[in-house]
């Protein structure tokens, strides 16, 4: 009987190891639950990077407004494409 069951139940997995498509499922409920944190956090060290980036671009080009404009904007941009990289990477 037992071997029987374990010839049923075999797949791609060790004969002790729960079957594989029960622990993926278990696995992407967990990364599922972790997904809002994850999101939670990049918007928290985002706002901490941008107000440490902002802080010192006021600081660095405080007599060159057009200048601190560019910069500013390039931070910005950069900070956007990583965002998103890092987002897709979470949604992973």
């Amino acid at each position: 009987m037992i071997d029987k069951y374990n010839e049923m139940h075999r797949g791609r997995e060790l004969l002790t190891f729960s079957e594989f498509c029960e622990f993926e499922c278990v696995i992407k409920n967990h990364v599922a639950a972790l997904q809002e944190p994850a999101m939670e956090t990049l918007k928290h060290v985002r706002e901490i990077v941008q107000n440490v980036f902002r802080e010192i671009c006021y600081l660095s080009f405080d007599q060159y407004p057009p200048l601190r404009y560019i910069v500013s904007k390039m931070i910005n941009d950069i900070q956007s494409k990583q965002k998103d990289k890092v987002e897709k990477i979470i949604k992973e």
